[in-house]
């Protein structure tokens, strides 16, 4: 019978196969990365979750099941991405949409998955370790697998998927400057510097000689 956690779990997995498989097929990888990737993303934070609260083997290795899952749906979606593989450019757009919304599931449904086993590893009054559990659970598998593909994480630069909020805020940071405005304005300051170099020795001369017949 399948338990609530279990649930929690099948649908996450899933979720983050997808979103690890378009990954994968948007970096251009071959079956092998693509796999390789969803399994990565579905697994990921389960597994560092187990490690954590000493859960040895990790559900991932106890239990095949979700690795079998997460291998069957990268290879349905690189199938059918390689089926329609000439969709008009317009249509682009549906792969970050796809993307986006399946990161989404796949961290609800992880996030409440790791505080369950949490809850039932014994940790229940624990709720700063129950939190980060399902934090790390449902961060995990996107954090290596944007590691494993070369990019910057999602979560330190996109959404606030630590949060679990999901509505496309994005936290303050510092604005990219235009390259060659940048530049422009770099050469100025240089200029700058060079014709105001040879005035700027003359009036120190200039008074060091008034100081000097001052004295």
């Amino acid at each position: 019978m399948l338990t609530l956690i279990g649930f929690f779990d099948f649908i996450g997995t899933i979720a983050f196969a997808v979103a690890g498989a378009l990954t994968g097929i948007r970096r251009r990888m071959d079956l092998f990365g693509v796999n390789m990737l969803a399994i990565a993303t579905a697994t990921g934070g389960g597994m560092i979750r187990d490690i954590l609260i000493g859960h040895f083997p990790p559900a991932m290795f106890r239990d095949p099941t979700y690795v079998a899952v997460a291998a069957v749906t990268a290879n349905v979606v690189f199938v059918l991405v390689w089926r329609y593989s000439r969709m008009p450019s317009r249509l682009l757009p549906v792969y970050d949409s796809l993307l986006f919304w399946c990161d989404t599931l796949g961290l609800a449904a992880f996030s409440v998955g790791g505080v369950m086993v949490g809850v039932e590893a014994g940790y229940g009054e624990n709720l700063f370790l129950l939190a980060f559990l399902g934090f790390l659970t449902g961060v995990g598998g996107g954090l290596l697998r944007d590691m494993m593909a070369c990019r910057l994480p999602d979560i330190f630069v996109k959404h606030i998927y630590a949060l679990a909020a999901h509505f496309l805020w994005n936290l303050p940071r510092i604005p990219e400057r235009d390259p060659a405005a940048a530049a422009e304005a770099s050469a100025g300051e240089a200029a700058g510097r060079v014709f105001a170099a040879p005035g700027q020795c003359a009036e120190k001369r200039g008074a060091a000689s008034r100081k000097r017949e001052g004295a």
